[in-house]
Protein backbone atom coordinates (compact mmCIF):
# COMPACT_ATOMS: atom_id res chain seq x y z
CA UNK A 1 0.00 0.00 0.00
CA UNK A 2 1.39 3.05 -1.12
CA UNK A 3 1.01 6.27 0.93
CA UNK A 4 0.69 9.46 -0.76
CA UNK A 5 2.04 12.31 1.55
CA UNK A 6 -0.70 15.59 2.38
CA UNK A 7 0.32 18.58 0.80
CA UNK A 8 0.02 21.23 3.32
CA UNK A 9 -2.03 23.93 2.39
CA UNK A 10 -0.22 27.52 2.30
CA UNK A 11 -1.03 30.27 4.84
CA UNK A 12 -3.75 32.76 3.35
CA UNK A 13 -2.11 36.06 2.58
CA UNK A 14 -4.03 38.78 4.94
CA UNK A 15 -6.87 40.17 3.61
CA UNK A 16 -7.36 43.73 2.69
CA UNK A 17 -10.82 44.88 3.08
CA UNK A 18 -10.49 47.87 1.30
CA UNK A 19 -9.22 46.47 -1.82
CA UNK A 20 -11.80 43.85 -1.89
CA UNK A 21 -14.74 46.75 -1.09
CA UNK A 22 -12.95 48.96 -3.39
CA UNK A 23 -13.05 46.73 -6.68
CA UNK A 24 -17.01 45.22 -5.85
CA UNK A 25 -18.02 48.83 -5.96
CA UNK A 26 -19.98 49.60 -9.04
CA UNK A 27 -18.32 51.85 -11.51
CA UNK A 28 -19.58 55.37 -11.19
CA UNK A 29 -20.74 56.69 -14.67
CA UNK A 30 -21.05 60.54 -15.46
CA UNK A 31 -25.01 61.47 -14.45
CA UNK A 32 -26.89 63.14 -17.13
CA UNK A 33 -29.23 66.04 -16.25
CA UNK A 34 -32.85 65.06 -16.33
CA UNK A 35 -34.00 67.95 -17.57
CA UNK A 36 -35.54 68.05 -20.89
CA UNK A 37 -34.01 70.06 -23.09
CA UNK A 38 -37.42 71.70 -25.69
CA UNK A 39 -38.02 71.98 -29.33
CA UNK A 40 -38.62 75.56 -29.91
CA UNK A 41 -38.72 78.24 -32.68
CA UNK A 42 -36.08 80.41 -34.11
CA UNK A 43 -38.19 83.43 -32.02
CA UNK A 44 -38.06 82.00 -28.59
CA UNK A 45 -34.22 80.95 -28.85
CA UNK A 46 -33.01 84.64 -29.40
CA UNK A 47 -35.80 85.49 -26.32
CA UNK A 48 -33.44 83.08 -24.38
CA UNK A 49 -30.15 83.75 -25.49
CA UNK A 50 -31.16 88.02 -24.93
CA UNK A 51 -31.93 86.77 -21.24
CA UNK A 52 -28.65 84.82 -21.06
CA UNK A 53 -26.89 88.36 -22.13
CA UNK A 54 -28.91 90.44 -19.91
CA UNK A 55 -28.67 88.23 -16.57
CA UNK A 56 -24.22 88.16 -17.52
CA UNK A 57 -24.65 92.09 -17.65
CA UNK A 58 -26.42 92.01 -14.71
CA UNK A 59 -23.91 89.74 -12.51
CA UNK A 60 -20.98 91.76 -14.02
CA UNK A 61 -22.81 95.46 -13.09
CA UNK A 62 -23.48 94.37 -9.64
CA UNK A 63 -19.89 93.06 -8.88
CA UNK A 64 -19.03 96.65 -9.83
CA UNK A 65 -21.29 97.61 -8.09
CA UNK A 66 -20.62 96.58 -5.01
CA UNK A 67 -16.45 97.40 -5.68
CA UNK A 68 -17.71 100.85 -6.15
CA UNK A 69 -20.10 100.85 -2.70
CA UNK A 70 -16.75 99.36 -1.17
CA UNK A 71 -14.71 102.53 -1.98
CA UNK A 72 -17.46 105.10 -1.57
CA UNK A 73 -17.42 103.28 2.18
CA UNK A 74 -14.13 103.47 2.46
CA UNK A 75 -13.89 107.40 1.16
CA UNK A 76 -16.36 108.42 4.01
CA UNK A 77 -15.78 106.47 6.79
CA UNK A 78 -13.10 108.75 8.00
CA UNK A 79 -15.51 111.61 7.89
CA UNK A 80 -18.58 109.79 9.49
CA UNK A 81 -15.99 109.16 12.74
CA UNK A 82 -15.29 112.76 12.99
CA UNK A 83 -18.94 113.79 12.69
CA UNK A 84 -19.52 111.15 15.49
CA UNK A 85 -17.39 112.51 17.28
CA UNK A 86 -20.21 115.40 17.88
CA UNK A 87 -22.36 113.09 18.30
CA UNK A 88 -23.39 109.70 17.00
CA UNK A 89 -25.50 109.57 13.03
CA UNK A 90 -25.96 105.96 12.34
CA UNK A 91 -26.20 107.22 8.47
CA UNK A 92 -25.31 110.07 6.02
CA UNK A 93 -26.46 111.37 2.77
CA UNK A 94 -22.85 112.19 -0.21
CA UNK A 95 -24.31 114.21 -3.04
CA UNK A 96 -23.44 113.50 -6.35
CA UNK A 97 -22.82 116.30 -8.89
CA UNK A 98 -26.23 115.59 -10.71
CA UNK A 99 -27.82 116.70 -7.12
CA UNK A 100 -29.00 113.42 -6.04
CA UNK A 101 -27.88 111.61 -2.95
CA UNK A 102 -26.57 108.27 -1.94
CA UNK A 103 -27.08 107.27 1.45
CA UNK A 104 -24.71 105.41 3.32
CA UNK A 105 -25.83 103.61 6.81
CA UNK A 106 -23.19 102.28 9.34
CA UNK A 107 -24.30 99.26 11.18
CA UNK A 108 -25.02 99.53 14.89
CA UNK A 109 -24.96 94.96 15.23
CA UNK A 110 -22.05 93.77 16.15
CA UNK A 111 -19.91 90.51 15.27
CA UNK A 112 -20.31 88.05 17.65
CA UNK A 113 -17.34 88.62 19.93
CA UNK A 114 -16.23 85.10 21.91
CA UNK A 115 -16.06 85.06 25.75
CA UNK A 116 -12.68 84.34 25.13
CA UNK A 117 -11.57 87.84 23.94
CA UNK A 118 -12.51 89.14 27.50
CA UNK A 119 -8.99 88.83 28.89
CA UNK A 120 -7.95 90.49 25.57
CA UNK A 121 -10.37 93.39 25.43
CA UNK A 122 -10.26 94.37 29.33
CA UNK A 123 -6.35 94.28 28.94
CA UNK A 124 -6.95 97.10 26.05
CA UNK A 125 -9.98 99.22 27.66
CA UNK A 126 -8.97 98.76 31.22
CA UNK A 127 -11.33 100.30 33.67
CA UNK A 128 -13.48 101.00 30.80
CA UNK A 129 -14.44 97.17 30.24
CA UNK A 130 -17.68 97.36 32.01
CA UNK A 131 -18.85 100.83 30.45
CA UNK A 132 -17.93 99.55 26.84
CA UNK A 133 -19.08 96.46 27.12
CA UNK A 134 -21.61 93.46 28.64
CA UNK A 135 -21.35 89.59 28.79
CA UNK A 136 -24.57 88.08 26.66
CA UNK A 137 -26.31 84.62 27.43
CA UNK A 138 -28.34 83.25 24.61
CA UNK A 139 -30.25 80.27 26.16
CA UNK A 140 -31.84 77.72 23.87
CA UNK A 141 -34.34 74.90 25.14
CA UNK A 142 -32.96 71.44 23.15
CA UNK A 143 -35.53 70.25 20.52
CA UNK A 144 -39.41 71.17 20.94
CA UNK A 145 -41.03 70.72 23.62
CA UNK A 146 -44.56 69.01 24.53
CA UNK A 147 -47.03 70.26 27.38
CA UNK A 148 -45.84 67.22 29.41
CA UNK A 149 -41.84 68.18 28.95
CA UNK A 150 -42.53 71.46 29.37
CA UNK A 151 -44.35 70.34 32.80
CA UNK A 152 -41.50 68.23 33.26
CA UNK A 153 -39.44 70.88 33.19
CA UNK A 154 -40.76 73.32 35.44
CA UNK A 155 -40.76 70.77 37.78
CA UNK A 156 -37.07 69.41 37.67
CA UNK A 157 -35.05 72.62 36.20
CA UNK A 158 -32.22 72.99 38.68
CA UNK A 159 -28.34 73.41 38.47
CA UNK A 160 -27.86 69.45 38.21
CA UNK A 161 -30.43 69.33 35.37
CA UNK A 162 -29.94 72.92 33.14
CA UNK A 163 -27.93 71.07 30.88
CA UNK A 164 -30.19 68.40 29.82
CA UNK A 165 -32.56 71.12 29.09
CA UNK A 166 -31.07 74.18 27.59
CA UNK A 167 -27.82 74.87 26.14
CA UNK A 168 -26.01 78.44 26.29
CA UNK A 169 -24.37 80.45 23.93
CA UNK A 170 -22.61 82.93 25.43
CA UNK A 171 -20.85 86.55 23.50
CA UNK A 172 -19.64 89.64 24.66
CA UNK A 173 -21.52 92.54 23.35
CA UNK A 174 -20.59 96.39 23.02
CA UNK A 175 -22.74 98.59 24.87
CA UNK A 176 -24.42 101.74 23.66
CA UNK A 177 -21.69 103.92 25.50
CA UNK A 178 -19.03 102.19 23.60
CA UNK A 179 -20.86 102.42 20.21
CA UNK A 180 -20.94 106.29 20.74
CA UNK A 181 -17.66 106.91 22.37
CA UNK A 182 -15.41 104.57 20.70
CA UNK A 183 -14.19 107.57 17.75
CA UNK A 184 -12.79 108.88 20.78
CA UNK A 185 -10.73 106.81 21.69
CA UNK A 186 -7.16 106.78 20.92
CA UNK A 187 -5.83 105.18 17.34
CA UNK A 188 -4.26 102.29 18.99
CA UNK A 189 -7.02 101.22 20.96
CA UNK A 190 -9.56 101.40 18.24
CA UNK A 191 -6.96 99.32 16.18
CA UNK A 192 -6.05 96.68 18.89
CA UNK A 193 -9.62 96.42 19.55
CA UNK A 194 -10.09 95.49 15.81
CA UNK A 195 -7.39 93.63 15.05
CA UNK A 196 -6.60 91.53 18.12
CA UNK A 197 -10.08 91.20 19.82
CA UNK A 198 -12.30 91.06 16.80
CA UNK A 199 -14.56 94.21 17.89
CA UNK A 200 -15.88 94.74 14.51
CA UNK A 201 -19.62 96.19 13.55
CA UNK A 202 -20.76 94.41 10.35
CA UNK A 203 -20.36 96.55 6.88
CA UNK A 204 -22.45 99.52 6.20
CA UNK A 205 -25.10 99.17 3.74
CA UNK A 206 -25.82 101.41 0.18
CA UNK A 207 -28.57 103.40 -0.33
CA UNK A 208 -29.29 105.10 -3.92
CA UNK A 209 -32.20 107.22 -3.50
Amino acid sequence: MTVVPLKKKKESAAIDVNSILKGARKAETASKSKVPVIETTQEVKELAAEVRKLKDEVDSSTTLYEAKSADLVSAVTPLWEKLCLTGYQSSLKVPTPEGTLVGVTFSSNWIKISPDREETISGIVGEKYERYFNAVNVIKVKGDLSNERLTDLIKRVGPEDFGEFFEVESQIKPTDAFKVERFSLPQDVQDRLRDEAGVRPYKPSIKVR
